[in-house]
C-alpha cells in the first residue's frame, strides 16, 4: 500500500488531483494552511530523545559529511551551510564531478554521514551511503519515508513529513526548520569555540569584502 501510494505523488500524477480554486489569494492561503499544518503534526511527533541523540552524533564527529540528491539536495545543502559555521569539518558529498569515492577515501569510523532522503528517491545515495558504511562512518538519515531500507541501516532516523496533497510538489518546511533549530542547539551546547569559529568567519568576509553591508 505504501509502495502504491509513493507512485501517486509524482508532480504528473498530482496534476489531476490539484483542487481547482477561485483565485491566487485562494490558492496562497490553502498552501500556507497546508505548510502551517505539516510544522504543527509534526512538531508534536518528534521525540525529544531523538533531538538529544542527534545532536550527540552532530558534536562528536571527527568529520560531518552531508549528502542529498535530487530535491533532497535543498536540505542537504542549506545542512552542510548552517552546519559549517558553527563546526569544523563538515563537507558535502554532493559532487558533480562523481569524486564520491575520493572524498570517501578518507571517512573512518570516527565519522557521521547526514543523508537527506525524501521522496522522489535517487538511486545513487544507497550506494554512497553503503560506502560510507563500509569504511565504518554512521549515519543519520533525514527523512519522510515511514519505512525505508536506507532507516533501517542507519544508527539515527529523523521523520519529517513532506507531503502537501494540496499542491503539486512536496513541502520541506519541516526538514529546514529541524536543520535550523539543530544549528542553533549546537552552537548553544558549545557556545565558546561557536563563537570564537563565527568570529573568524567574520574576520574573513571583513578581508574580503564579499559581503553587503547591513542596514
Amino acid at each position: 500500500a505504501l509502495r502504491e501510494a509513493q507512485l501517486q505523488q509524482s508532480p504528473l500524477a498530482r496534476m489531476a488531483q490539484l483542487r481547482r480554486v477561485r483565485t491566487l489569494a485562494q490558492q496562497f492561503h490553502s498552501h500556507l494552511q497546508a505548510d502551517a499544518g505539516l510544522l504543527q503534526a509534526w512538531a508534536e511527533a518528534v521525540p525529544d530523545t531523538q533531538l538529544q541523540a542527534a545532536l550527540a552524533l552532530l558534536s562528536k564527529a571527527r568529520k560531518l559529511w552531508v549528502v542529498g540528491y535530487r530535491h533532497s539536495h535543498l536540505t542537504a545543502f542549506y545542512a552542510h551551510s548552517l552546519l559549517g559555521q558553527v563546526r569544523a569539518e563538515v563537507y558535502s558529498l554532493n559532487d558533480g564531478a562523481g569524486r564520491e569515492a575520493d572524498w570517501l577515501a578518507a571517512a573512518s569510523d570516527k565519522d557521521v554521514v547526514l543523508a537527506v532522503d525524501f521522496r522522489r528517491r535517487s538511486t545513487r545515495l544507497p550506494k554512497v551511503l553503503a560506502a560510507a558504511r563500509t569504511a565504518g562512518a554512521q549515519v543519520m538519515v533525514l527523512t519522510d519515508a515511514p519505512v525505508s531500507a536506507l532507516a533501517m541501516q542507519a544508527q539515527l532516523v529523523l521523520r519529517c513529513g513532506a507531503s502537501a496533497p494540496q499542491g503539486l510538489y512536496d513541502s520541506y518546511v519541516c526538514a529546514i526548520s529541524l536543520v535550523n533549530f539543530l544549528a542553533s542547539a549546537r552552537a548553544q551546547q558549545h557556545r565558546a569555540a561557536t563563537h570564537e569559529r563565527l568570529e573568524r568567519i567574520e574576520r574573513i568576509h571583513v578581508a574580503l569584502n564579499d559581503l553587503e553591508p547591513q542596514l
